[in-house]
This record gives C-alpha cells, structure tokens and sequence, in this order.
C-alpha cells in the first residue's frame, strides 16, 4: 500500500505534464497559423 501513493502522484504529475506540453503545443501551433494568416494577408495585398 506504501508504494501505492508515490506511484499515483508520479502518474498524476507526468499526465499534468503532458498537458501542459500539449497546451504549449496548441499554442506554438496557433501563433504559427496566425504568422501565415498574416503573411497571406500581407502578400494578397501586395499583388
């Protein structure tokens, strides 16, 4: 039962992390669409 509790906190702390690297993830991936967004919107412009 001892080695139960360390087990259940190191799964809970590797399923945060995860999380918090797909948030990171999701962002980084958002700020790239909206970079692009903003290239096709400059270029549309241009020609």
């Amino acid at each position: 039962m001892a080695s139960a509790s360390p087990m259940t906190s190191l799964a809970g702390h590797k399923a945060s992390a995860s999380a918090r690297d797909a948030m990171l993830a999701a962002e980084s991936i958002g700020k790239a669409v909206a970079h692009l967004a903003m290239h096709v919107a400059i270029s549309g412009q241009l020609f």
